[in-house]
C-alpha cells in the first residue's frame, strides 16, 4: 500500500464496498457520498467546505483515505482558489480519496475536512 495515504476509519472495512450516490447539499456546503459496504451496511461521508470533486468512474471501492504526499492535484486547485496563486501555509484543504481494487483513485474531494455516519 502506498505510504502517501493514511486511512481514514468509517467503521467498517470498505472492501468491496459498492458507490450509491453522491449529492452537494448547497444550504450546508457538503457533499454528502454513500456506500454500501459489503456487509449491507451504510455508510455515510460528509465532505465539509468542498472545493474540488472528481469522478473517475467506480466499480468497487477498497478504502477511503486522505492523501499525504505528491499533492500536485491540491496544489492546482488551491492556487486557482486563492488570489493571485498564493497559497497560505496554513490552508484547512485536504484531499481525500476513495480507492479502488487497483488503488487507483476513482473519487477525489478537496475539502476542509470530512464526517463519517454509521
Amino acid at each position: 500500500m502506498d505510504k502517501g495515504i493514511a486511512e481514514v476509519d468509517v467503521g467498517v472495512g470498505l472492501s468491496d464496498s459498492e458507490l450509491v450516490s453522491y449529492k452537494y447539499l448547497k444550504h450546508n456546503d457538503k457533499l454528502e457520498i454513500h456506500l454500501l459496504a459489503w456487509n449491507g451496511k451504510d455508510v455515510q461521508i460528509n465532505c465539509i467546505n468542498p472545493i474540488f470533486f472528481v469522478d473517475r468512474g467506480c466499480e468497487a471501492i477498497t478504502m477511503f483515505c486522505e492523501k499525504l504526499s505528491e499533492l500536485n492535484l491540491l496544489r492546482e486547485v488551491l492556487e486557482k482558489n486563492y488570489e493571485d496563486g498564493r497559497i497560505p501555509e496554513n490552508h484547512p484543504y485536504k484531499l481525500y480519496q476513495l480507492l479502488d481494487l487497483d488503488d487507483n483513485p476513482c473519487i477525489e474531494v478537496i475539502c476542509e475536512g470530512v464526517e463519517v455516519q454509521k
